[in-house]
This record gives C-alpha cells, sequence and structure tokens, in this order.
C-alpha cells in the first residue's frame, strides 16, 4: 500500500464570525498544522512539506490507532497550558532537534495531535468527497488516545463559538462549508478562519525592515 510522499494542505480565508446552516465550525488551534501518513508507520509532515517524525516520537505510533491502514489525517499539534494551548510552550518543542531535547520536551511539554480531516483511507484518495462524509469515515477509523483527538465539528452556530473562544482567550474559529472537497495547497473561499483580534497602545521605540526587500516591517521595538 503506497500513499503519497506529500500534500500540501488545505488552506483558509479571513472572514468575519457568521452563521450558516451549510457550515461545520471548529476551534481554531494555535498550533503546528501537521499531516500523518499512517501505513506500517507514522510520517509526520508539516506546513510546508518538512519531514517532522523525529521532533514528536509521543506521536510515533498514530498508525496503530487507526482501524484500517492507509490513512492521511490532517490536524495540528498544540501543547496545552492550564487547559488551553500554548504557542511557546511548542515553540520550544518545535525548536527542538538533538535527541536530549526531544526527549526533555517529551517530558515537559508533551504534544497532542487534534485531528480534522480525513484525505485517504486504506490507501485511496478521498479528498473528492464533501467534507461531511469524510468526517463520518474519519470517526468511524480513528481511536482517539493520550496523544490524539478528534476536534469537534458544531453545525450553523459560528457566531456563538465565536463568542465562546474569545470569552476563553483562543486563537479564533473556522468554519467549513460541509460539502467542500479537499483542495490541496488551495486557499480556498469554502473554510473560512476568524481570529479573534486584540489591540492595545504601545509607543514604537524602533523598527526593522524586511530582510527580502517587501515594503511591510519585519520587527518592532516597542515600550508600554
Amino acid at each position: 500500500m503506497k500513499l503519497p510522499q506529500q500534500i500540501a494542505p488545505m488552506l483558509a480565508v479571513s472572514a468575519p464570525p457568521f452563521d450558516s446552516p451549510d457550515y461545520f465550525f471548529e476551534v481554531k488551534w494555535d498550533g503546528l498544522r501537521c499531516l500523518s501518513f499512517l501505513a506500517t508507520t507514522t510520517r509526520l509532515q508539516s506546513r510546508n512539506l518538512r519531514n517532522i517524525s523525529f521532533q514528536y516520537p509521543e506521536l510515533s505510533a498514530i498508525h496503530q490507532q487507526i482501524r484500517k491502514a492507509g490513512a492521511v489525517l490532517d490536524g495540528e499539534i498544540i501543547v496545552l497550558e492550564g487547559g488551553k494551548p500554548s504557542f511557546l510552550r511548542l515553540q520550544s518543542r518545535m525548536h527542538a532537534t538533538s535527541g536530549q531535547s526531544i526527549k526533555y520536551g517529551m517530558t515537559a511539554n508533551p504534544v497532542l495531535y487534534i485531528v480534522f480531516d480525513l484525505l485517504y483511507s486504506e490507501g485511496q484518495s478521498i479528498i473528492h468527497l464533501p467534507l461531511y462524509q469524510r468526517r463520518e469515515l474519519l470517526n468511524s477509523l480513528l481511536i482517539p488516545a493520550q496523544h490524539i483527538i478528534i476536534s469537534e465539528a458544531l453545525p450553523e452556530q459560528g457566531c456563538a463559538l465565536y463568542s465562546q473562544i474569545a470569552a476563553l482567550g483562543l486563537e479564533g474559529i473556522i468554519g467549513k462549508e460541509k460539502n467542500s472537497p479537499y483542495l490541496p495547497g488551495k486557499r480556498s473561499p469554502t473554510w473560512k478562519k476568524s481570529r479573534i483580534t486584540k489591540s492595545a497602545n504601545f509607543v514604537i521605540c524602533g523598527y526593522t525592515t524586511n530582510p527580502q526587500g517587501r515594503e511591510d516591517l519585519s520587527a518592532l521595538v516597542i515600550g508600554a
């Protein structure tokens, strides 16, 4: 059974929160996008198509959590702190590349893989199927465990979920059209992300320009 070597993840467009009976709504997790290729072993791929399997040993047996081999999952790797995702703690795992630092990170900052889509099932691509069917297959295929769960998808009530997420101080929500196919590498209007915006007043003390020559800034030095 041969799975593809790489799949570029589908991406969402930005949009204000909304309600729609045609959409599922999920929490937008503040983490690391990860596709997992599950045959006789587990292979993890980042959003930029890099193999990151060695950095997350606690996810090395995901292939044992599916009822039939030959699957590709899409999801987000997070690290929890006080019940909420901590990107700062996740960064320590993302930057750990030595055996010692990875081993330490497994204890200090264990990861959780939150799965929200199924792209291959039993070695066959199902990206052409509508999202609601892929979700049904995902729920029947994956056995949740300590380091892997399925993201909950709620129907219709995007604005209410957005308000709840804002009150919890999380990153935002994402709405996905129930009938949407999976479009690898595409930023599609059938997936809409609504971020929680935060604001504050600061004094700009300095800045650095973008090293790639773009007109935007690379970093700011600010003071309260």
